[in-house]
């Protein structure tokens, strides 16, 4: 009898445990059901998807493009030189000097760089401002979206026959990727307006124009010309390259491989 009753009482047990375990499995059902009403009231797993991303990608954007930009651009401090030399446009040096240098670059270029802020210094004091040398600037931004933000801004800063200024601070500031963002690029003319008379910089209107991003044009269309002259010259697309009254000197070369080019092309009578 008694083991009859325990029998029984075992019996009940791994009822009531197989009852439980169905019970848990519906109220998972039902949460899952719930989840997934929760879910497909926003959209779906591809919406909430297409949501997340989106607030990433603007998150990155408002740090890129926050005022005075991001900690990705360079640290050197900016100091504008000045120049006797005549400007006009992206063309430093007199017109009517007999040797012309014309660079092709790119301002997020390491070696365009090294050149800008080694060589060029020379190149200034001991020919272009003599009249003895000019040098004109060609785009080629090879090296994704800061090459091409940074090109248009300067294109911004020709509006206002400041574009070698503008060049030279930028070539100070290169930096990690995002360092030409629109906040940076504003920055960066600021340096140049601290260093220039009041009012000789309308940084409003650089805004402006850095802002609708119509400069952008100007540099595709530059780009593709210097990228026909390099491929037909070189076989190839780099920066920095230079032709010197059409002669090919490439890289970043030190100022004694252009005072030997300059040197043999100057006229006997030094003008």
């Amino acid at each position: 009898m008694g083991s009859r009753r325990r029998r029984r009482r075992r019996r009940g047990g791994a009822g009531s445990g197989q009852q439980s375990d169905q019970q848990a499995e519906q109220q998972a059902q039902q949460e899952g059901r719930g989840l997934k009403a929760t879910i497909d009231s926003f959209g779906g797993f591809l919406t909430i998807g297409v949501v997340v991303a989106t607030v990433v990608i603007v998150a990155a954007l408002i740090w890129f493009n926050r005022p005075g930009g991001s900690n990705s651009a360079g640290d050197l401090e900016f100091e504008y030189r000045g120049s006797s030399a005549p400007v006009d446009g992206k063309l430093f040096g007199s017109p009517d000097a007999p040797i012309r240098i014309v660079a092709f670059e790119d301002f997020t270029c390491g070696h365009c760089g090294d050149f800008n802020r080694d060589t060029k210094p020379l190149l200034e004091e001991e020919y272009i401002n003599q009249g003895l040398v000019s040098i004109e600037y060609r785009h080629l931004p090879l090296l994704g979206p800061d090459s091409v933000n940074a090109a248009a801004a300067s294109e911004c800063a020709v509006d206002q026959n400041l574009f070698w200024p503008y060049h030279d601070v930028l070539f100070q500031r290169q930096g990690r990727a995002g360092w030409a963002s629109e906040g940076n690029l504003k920055s960066f003319a600021r340096e140049v307006a601290e260093q220039l008379p009041e009012g000789a910089f309308d940084l409003d209107e650089f805004d402006s124009c850095v802002e609708s991003g119509i400069k952008e044009l100007v540099v595709e269309e530059e780009a593709q010309q210097a990228a026909q002259v390099l491929q037909g010259l070189l076989g190839r697309l780099s920066t920095p390259n230079f032709l010197i009254n059409g002669q090919v000197v490439p890289g970043a070369q030190p100022i004694d491989v252009f005072r030997d080019v300059i040197d043999s092309l100057v006229p006997d009578d030094g003008g």
